[in-house]
């Protein structure tokens, strides 16, 4: 997992400094932030990441909006498919279009289930190990996940 390059989008700054010191617990360390989907879409215009974990309800650009330009901006200029992680504290946003088309790969309600994200970055992380190449991974949507390491889980809930 300390390969992964994740780009954190979300506009509360306090969401987005928890995410990173749960990811840094889980041996992510190379950790970008973006404080709406704007800056995101530069963002991944200029650098190669493994995934995006956004969020849905942001200002300037939406991660609904932000994750179809992403798509639309891998498809004309050859990048790979970019694992896209969408997090909404609503629970009805997991019913929109974007997570239905297959725009984005996973989706997460708010409060984040870390178990759940780490099996979703570790299957992200396989699939690459496999493929040997960011460039030439597409997405992990096989829906199987790698066992559960108790003592992260352990870890992360006490700390």
């Amino acid at each position: 997992m300390r390969r992964l390059k994740v780009l954190i989008v979300d506009d509360v700054p306090t969401f987005r400094k928890l995410l990173k010191k749960q990811l840094e617990r889980r041996g992510i360390v190379r950790i970008d932030e973006a404080g709406d989907g704007v800056d995101a879409l530069e963002m991944m215009q200029h650098t190669q990441y493994s995934a995006v974990l956004m969020d849905v309800m942001m200002p300037r650009m939406n991660g609904d909006v932000c994750a179809r330009k992403m798509r639309e901006w891998e498809a004309t200029h050859g990048g790979s498919s970019v694992p896209i992680l969408l997090m909404s504290a609503d629970v009805l946003s997991e019913d929109n279009d974007v997570v239905e088309s297959g725009t984005v790969q996973y989706f997460f309600t708010k409060p984040i289930d870390i178990v759940r994200l780490g099996n979703s970055l570790r299957d992200i992380a396989a699939a690459s190990s496999k493929l040997g190449s960011w460039t030439q991974t597409a997405s992990n949507s096989t829906g199987v996940h790698t066992p559960v390491d108790m003592e992260e889980v352990i870890d992360v809930v006490i700390h």
